[in-house]
């Protein structure tokens, strides 16, 4: 659970994210992936003009997480190509 909340937090003041959903009036957790019992990517939907989708890789070298954004895209979850990655279509 502290994870998500530093995950959100990063998603939500994230420079990237902000210019390209042209602000930020909320951060959701829409979904996440899971290795070995921890979560390896997690996806927001993130909104104030428009709804973006932020995807965001975690690492945990050292025990600590570390954020990496992967991509943002305007594709909705339900739209996509199961086949493809989200940061390929």
């Amino acid at each position: 659970v502290k994870e998500r909340a530093l995950v959100t937090e990063f998603v939500r003041n994230n420079p990237e994210v902000i210019r390209e959903a042209g602000g930020i009036s909320e951060v959701s957790l829409v979904s996440y992936s899971v290795t070995n019992d921890l979560p390896v990517t997690y996806e927001f939907a993130v909104g104030r003009t428009k709804t973006l989708y932020a995807i965001v890789e975690v690492s945990r070298r050292f025990g600590a997480p570390d954020f990496t954004l992967l991509c943002t895209t305007a594709l909705d979850p339900g739209r996509r190509d199961p086949q493809k990655g989200p940061c390929q279509q």
